[in-house]
């Protein structure tokens, strides 16, 4: 005959410790949320410098930009340099991961993302505003600046 095994008892004050680490982590997770909804609750913005056309460079400037938008981060990258050429509608850009450059970045501004792009360096590039893809902004300083001094928002540069 097979022996039943005896049944799991806790004392009192086991049992009370387990209660208490249970609530405090429940607390915790509730408190603390998750990193995107600290992000948005916290208003922490990402302003993206991108100067290079390279595909690389570029590419991972805006999935990283992509990825700080959907955890809840404002977003807005500012094209100069060679970076223009991004925004320039019918240029034809390499592929990163899978999708053209140009796609990545109306992929950020369709999700809420703000491109602006440098009107010194549009100009380098006999670039008009009538030559940005929809929803690229021609830069000023103001624009550029208001974003760049704003304490809520962290630059990172390409």
């Amino acid at each position: 005959m097979m022996q039943q095994p005896k049944p799991i008892t806790l004392s009192r004050s086991l049992a009370r410790s387990l209660a208490l680490s249970l609530a405090l982590a429940l607390t915790l997770v509730l408190t603390l949320g998750s990193p995107a909804a600290r992000a948005a609750d916290n208003g922490s913005g990402l302003f993206v410098n991108l100067s290079s056309l390279d595909t690389g460079l570029a590419g991972h400037s805006l999935v990283f930009a992509g990825k700080a938008l959907k955890r809840g981060h404002p977003v807005v990258v500012f094209l100069n340099h060679k970076a223009v050429l991004l925004a320039a509608d019918g240029v034809p850009q390499a592929s990163y991961q899978g999708k053209s450059l140009n796609m990545h970045l109306a992929d950020l501004m369709a999700a809420g993302g703000k491109v602006i792009v440098c009107q010194m360096c549009m100009a380098a590039h006999g670039m008009t505003e009538a030559h940005l893809v929809d929803g690229a902004m021609r830069g000023n300083p103001e624009l550029v600046q208001g974003y760049l001094f704003d304490p809520v928002y962290k630059v990172i540069s390409w």
